[in-house]
């Protein structure tokens, strides 16, 4: 996903918002082709149809997303964060423990550490 991150427009607020809501987009256009090619006129259909390559081929061009599981796995992963966020906030005591758990699983959460202790910098100013 770094690569993906990469490309997205540094002055973007908040990047994997960004993320989700494309991914939201890919997934309604898709909804909405599928609906299209099963109850449409075959206006409807070739409109549809276009709608959905016009957000597919945007990722794959712009961003170089060809699978979308991609960007399931970034919405997922930004859920999980915001959510253990959102524990320390109402837990600061808690931060000791999970860091050591976090860390104790995998050396490759030192950034989502990091990340979380910085945002319960920020809540303390």
């Amino acid at each position: 996903m770094s690569d993906v991150l990469a490309k997205v427009p540094g002055d973007e607020a908040d990047i994997p918002d960004v993320l989700a809501r494309l991914l939201a987009l890919a997934n309604s256009t898709r909804r909405a082709r599928e609906l299209a090619d099963r109850t449409g006129t075959p206006a409807s259909r070739a409109t549809a149809q276009k709608n959905e390559l016009s957000v597919l081929s945007m990722l794959s061009s712009r961003l170089g997303v060809t699978n979308l599981e991609e960007l399931d796995w970034a919405k997922a992963t930004r859920d999980i964060s915001l959510g253990l966020r959102d524990f320390l906030l109402m837990n600061p005591s808690a931060f000791d423990d999970m860091r050591r758990a976090l860390l104790a699983r995998s050396d490759d959460l030192v950034d989502l550490v990091d990340q979380l202790e910085a945002e319960l910098k920020k809540d303390d100013r």
